[in-house]
């Protein structure tokens, strides 16, 4: 193998597409606001569903404890950050993520692959603590790690 096809191949391999840089950029957002914050709930509101039934316009807000007596509870729209990081679409009109599917709880299904997202390469010491035992053993799917209310 010659010098140049191995620079070739290292090129191959480094060029990653804008899309992956930009979902990239957005989880780590979603990464540093959620671990800085220490959010354990994100929060989801219902804002449309098709007329087919297949396709809902869901919005995605945490609400994060602060020290300010006029103002204990801040809330953080995320709703353009997730989709961004999940590869979703965004619906400028509801202000909210595209979610296509049916058949169950799509809010719950946002949710989890948003913390699966998240979490795939923060080491579980860094998790929140006091995560809920399934089955009577500590959680170790990272897409549990958030929990998911509807408003």
């Amino acid at each position: 193998m010659t010098t140049e096809t191995k620079q070739a191949d290292k090129k191959k391999q480094k060029r990653v597409s804008a899309k992956a840089k930009e979902r990239e950029e957005y989880r780590l957002k979603l990464q540093e606001h959620v671990l800085s914050n220490n959010v354990r709930v994100l929060y989801t509101n219902l804002r449309h569903v098709s007329r087919s039934g297949m396709q809902r316009k869901i919005d995605v807000i945490s609400l994060c404890p602060t020290d300010d007596l006029k103002e204990p509870v801040s809330k953080a729209w995320l709703s353009y950050w997730a989709a961004k990081a999940l590869g979703w679409r965004f619906c400028p009109k509801y202000e909210a993520v595209v979610v296509d599917g049916c058949g169950m709880d799509m809010g719950f299904h946002l949710v989890y692959t948003l913390s699966s997202i998240i979490f795939r390469d923060v080491p579980r010491d860094k998790w929140p603590k006091g995560l809920a035992l399934r089955n009577g053993e500590v959680e170790t799917d990272p897409g549990y790690v958030l929990q998911q209310k509807w408003l």
